[in-house]
């Protein structure tokens, strides 16, 4: 590995699978569809379609943004709903190998930017973080769902920065559901991918991102 990659490793916890980002659209929503099917037989027509679309919608703006690592999770909720997530990551090139002082700087600038959003400093075992936890409001095209009028959807995000160990690269975790209900139960399950982050590569599947994909 060169002494310049980026050098984070993390591994996805049970009903997360990761998006193929070369993939075309028509191919992403033929697998959405396809891990919903054994997951949940039972769901109607409408409720595959919708998942599929608003999994699409949300692929293509992560895609934009130029996320390097993209997942989506489905869980069976406890009325026999499906609840969906869906985690993106993103290098960024900040200039400082000051770990710490890079959290911090980030923590300032997201709450700078978001008052009313919870944020702060946390210590993984990687390292230092910042943390961001906020809802917010995001535009829907009607045509995606086949109707004339556009909507939003409420969303909730946790934000973490994570400065990395070698260069000047921070990974920003961003994961994000339309299903504020179950957050409480998200954070569990998200605790258990941030733990997971680390600077070699996991014995076995690793299930979610060698540095050789997140460098770009």
């Amino acid at each position: 590995m060169a002494s310049n990659e980026p050098d984070v490793w993390f591994v996805l916890p049970t009903g997360f699978f990761e998006i193929r980002l070369d993939d075309s659209a028509e191919d992403r929503m033929l697998r959405v569809a396809d891990a919903i099917d054994p997951m949940f037989p039972d769901a109607t027509p409408e409720q595959k379609l919708s998942l599929v679309l608003s999994s699409e919608y949300t692929i293509e703006s992560m895609l934009d943004a130029g996320a390097v690592h993209l997942s989506t999770c489905l869980y069976r909720r406890d009325d026999g709903g499906i609840s969906q997530g869906m985690l993106a990551v993103f290098i960024k090139h900040l200039g400082s190998t000051e770990r710490l002082g890079v959290a911090q700087s980030i923590a300032d600038q997201w709450h700078s930017e978001n008052p009313e959003a919870e944020v702060g400093g946390v210590i993984l075992p990687y390292g230092p973080a910042a943390l961001c936890a906020l809802e917010r409001e995001i535009p829907v095209p009607g045509a995606m769902f086949d109707i004339a009028e556009d909507d939003t959807a409420r969303l909730r995000q946790l934000q973490l920065a994570v400065p990395l160990h070698t260069g000047t690269h921070t990974a920003i975790f961003a994961f994000s559901t339309e299903d504020v209900d179950q957050w409480d139960n998200y954070l569990k399950v998200l605790a258990e991918i941030l733990r997971t982050i680390s600077a070699t590569e996991p014995e076995g599947d690793p299930g979610g991102v060698p540095a050789e994909s997140t460098a770009g």
